[in-house]
Order: C-alpha cells, then sequence, then structure tokens
C-alpha cells in the first residue's frame, strides 16, 4: 500500500478518536510532588500507596485494565507508577502462562529457560527470527538498526524495557495484530486506545504490509517521534 493513500486512511480513522492531553511525566512519587493529579482509590490516594509496596500491591489488585490505563496516562509510562504496572502485568502473565502449562510443556519450557534465561519476551522473538530466517540476533538487529547494548537488554528477564524499544522490535518482525499483542503483553504492554501511536499502530498491523521506514514516516507525518 502507497504511503500517502495509508495516511489518507489514518486520518480518517484517527478522527474517530479522542486523545488525552499529555500529562506531565516528571512526577517525584516519593516527594509527594502530586496535587491536582493524585487519584483516589478506594480510602487511598494512589500517591500515598506508592511509599508501600504492598499498599500499592493491594490498591492494584482491584484495579481493571482501564483503571491500570488511566494510572499510565496520569503518571507516564516511564515513572515510578508505570514501571510497577509494567512489573506486575510481567508477573501476572509469567504466572498465567505457568498454571497453562502441561508437563510437556514444562519439560520445554525448562529446556528454553536453560538455553535462553527464563525470559518469555526473549524467547519469543527467537521464535519469530527463526521463522523469518534470521540465522543471529546480530542479524536482526543490524537490519533494524538498534544498538548491540540495547538488544541485548532483551535477553534479561529482570530487564525494564520501554514500550518503545518493544514496539521497535515488533515492526522489525512485521508482525501482524495478534502477534504484536502478544509480544507487547510478554513485554508488560498493551495497546491502548487513547494513544494515538498505538492506534496507527494497530490500524496498520491489521490492514496492510509494512516496513520499519513506512511506520516511520507514518508517524513522523502525525507529530509522533519514530521508532528509531
Amino acid at each position: 500500500m502507497e504511503v500517502s493513500k495509508l495516511i489518507r486512511e489514518l486520518e480518517e480513522y484517527i478522527a474517530l478518536y479522542s486523545f488525552p492531553k499529555k500529562q506531565n511525566k516528571n512526577v517525584n512519587l516519593k516527594n509527594n510532588a502530586i496535587d491536582k493529579t493524585d487519584i483516589r482509590l478506594g480510602s487511598v490516594y494512589i500517591s500515598e500507596a506508592s511509599e508501600s509496596n504492598d499498599m500499592l500491591d493491594a490498591v492494584l489488585e482491584h484495579c481493571d485494565e482501564d483503571a491500570l490505563d488511566e494510572l499510565i496516562n496520569t503518571y507516564g509510562e516511564e515513572s515510578e507508577i508505570g514501571q510497577y504496572i509494567r512489573r506486575k502485568r510481567v508477573l501476572d502473565y509469567t504466572k498465567v502462562c505457568c498454571e497453562l502449562n502441561t508437563i510437556e510443556r514444562k519439560l520445554e519450557t525448562h529446556l528454553k529457560d536453560a538455553k535462553h534465561g527464563g525470559n518469555p519476551f526473549y524467547e519469543s522473538i527467537c521464535r519469530h527470527l527463526d521463522r523469518l530466517g534470521y540465522k543471529s540476533d546480530a542479524d536482526f538487529y543490524n537490519a533494524i538498526g538498534m544498538p548491540r547494548q540495547q538488544f541485548s537488554r532483551l535477553r534479561d528477564a529482570n530487564s525494564t524495557l520501554s514500550k518503545k524499544t518493544v514496539l521497535w522490535i515488533i515492526v522489525g518482525l512485521k508482525l501482524d495484530y495478534v502477534q504484536a499483542c502478544d509480544l507487547l503483553q510478554k513485554g508488560g504492554y498493551h495497546f491502548r486506545k487513547n494513544d494515538m501511536r498505538d492506534v496507527i499502530l494497530t490500524y496498520i498491523f491489521r490492514n496492510t504490509t509494512y516496513d520499519l521506514n513506512t511506520v516511520n514516516l507514518i508517524l513522523d507525518h502525525f507529530g509522533i517521534a519514530p521508532l528509531c
């Protein structure tokens, strides 16, 4: 599909959505530098709960995905709250996977853990690289222009990855919408309907073939920072 035609389609598509104003991400939760943006959940303010992991766990346990998205929109994905929610989602996803595994799957997982360090996100990337015919990690990260040091962090299950990095990998692999959702969830994120970048990417993943250069051109057209 021509980029100009895709841009016209996207302009009509995103007009159906309303996006929130950008929030100030430089919020210092530990110093209680939250005023009107503070959110009250039950009898506890989220800024108060953030000072105690146990209290924050108790508060977030009763939040649905929309409430968690609201917190991320308010405090930012790179904030303490945003990263805490991401780690919680990664942990929840891992627990669900473990519960669904049969003995055969557990054995398979054990073998993969020995090879890849027990990281579901990196294991999925490896499967896609094998499917696409890449002979090594280096062939892939060089092809998408990602620095070696940045890609090496994907192998560490304890490493904190930004959503932008995860999307960069997804676009580099040219995944479809279902595959993209799966890999994004394993990275601790998911697509949000109130984020223009997510809306644009989900439309592309669902409706057309693409490459990294095309996606970056489209994002730039809409005033969004390219993935690389």
